[in-house]
């Protein structure tokens, strides 16, 4: 099969669904965008106003929500707008657009992601090698290097290296890595397969120290093991949230790699890997949440001033608190007026 004649079928599935499956699919989808939008909205702010989060060693994870929340944003919602017509909306100035942005947020969190890693990496095994590589300085100058690399792996196929169009299999515009071999070869063998592969080494070499102290005594550990045991905890949960990333990308990349080669799946394959890549925009902010206890607190908290309902409460005992003070005191300056009423009169 040609991929015209795959193209063409894949649009017709699209634009030929039942009802049932139209719901079904925006619907999914929907619930995806609203929880990564407001997920990630809540732990920008949390990070702010959280003193022990606002720190320049969170700047790369804050890289990460930051990208997850364009991502939800400037990728998602096309998507969701594709299922619910049917067939793209935009014209081909908009699908480029939309595909050299999700492949630059795409690349920008792969880099992030195994930046994060190996960061984990030497804060739980040389704190000093951290301290020294992972200074504020060091930090802004690998966020830079990351989003220009980004933006360069991104930009071939809108000088002809390349293709951006739209992929009516994935109900999205990326590029079509079947239009240039070459350009597929070198944006997954130097651009996305590096990171991948460091990801891997470092989830398996974290494990391998995290088992390593837990099986070491107490008493060879000296003074500082409660700030390691921290340390391990937190590292271990990135890396997790890393490792599911990179597993829920992962059939993505195998569907795009059978294109290159003319190999086509399914349409409703080929939407099961859209919804694996958007799944992780809503699961991250929920991971957060659930195994670090200062966005749970700061999460509490900004609930707390937001709610009206709260505010309400917090008045009304602050209030009462204020009539107990004042009655309390004009107890207490009645009974000091009533002994002296009663020493004057002896």
């Amino acid at each position: 099969m040609s991929v015209d004649s795959s193209e063409w079928k894949a649009m017709k599935d699209l634009q030929e669904r039942p009802n049932y499956l139209v719901f079904i699919e925006t619907s999914v989808l929907g619930v995806i965008f609203v929880v990564s939008m407001t997920g990630n909205i809540f732990s920008c702010f949390i990070m702010y106003i959280n003193p022990r989060l606002r720190t320049w060693h969170n700047l790369l994870l804050l890289n990460l929500i930051f990208v997850d929340l364009l991502a939800s944003f400037l990728c998602v919602t096309p998507v969701f707008a594709v299922l619910l017509r049917g067939n793209w909306f935009g014209g081909l100035a908009l699908c480029s657009f939309v595909a050299y942005t999700s492949c630059l947020l795409l690349t920008v969190s792969i880099i992030t992601l195994a930046a994060i890693s190996i960061s984990r990496y030497f804060l739980i095994t040389n704190v000093l090698r951290y301290m020294n590589i992972f200074k504020k300085r060091n930090v802004a100058w690998m966020l830079l290097g990351i989003w220009g690399l980004a933006a360069i792996s991104a930009f071939p196929p809108l000088i002809g290296w390349g293709r951006f169009i739209f992929l009516p299999g994935n109900a999205m515009c990326f590029v079509y890595f079947g239009s240039s071999l070459s350009y597929a070869a070198i944006f997954t063998l130097l651009v996305i397969g590096p990171p991948v592969l460091v990801i891997i080494i470092i989830f398996a070499k974290v494990r391998y120290v995290i088992k390593m102290k837990t099986r070491t005594k107490p008493s060879s550990i000296s003074a500082a093991r409660g700030i390691a045991s921290e340390d391990i905890y937190s590292a271990r949960t990135l890396l997790s949230v890393v490792f599911m990333v990179l597993l829920c990308w992962s059939p993505v990349f195998l569907i795009f790699l059978l294109a290159a080669v003319g190999i086509e799946m399914p349409r409703q394959v080929a939407l099961l890997a859209t919804y694996s890549v958007f799944f992780p925009l809503a699961l991250k902010p929920l991971i957060y949440f659930y195994t670090k206890k200062q966005f749970r607190s700061g999460f509490c908290s900004l609930a707390r001033k937001l709610a009206p309902f709260g505010k309400r409460k917090r008045r009304k005992r602050v209030s009462n608190k204020s009539n107990e003070q004042k009655n309390r005191a004009l107890a207490d300056l009645n009974s000091q007026a009533f002994e002296l009423e009663k020493a004057s009169k002896i």
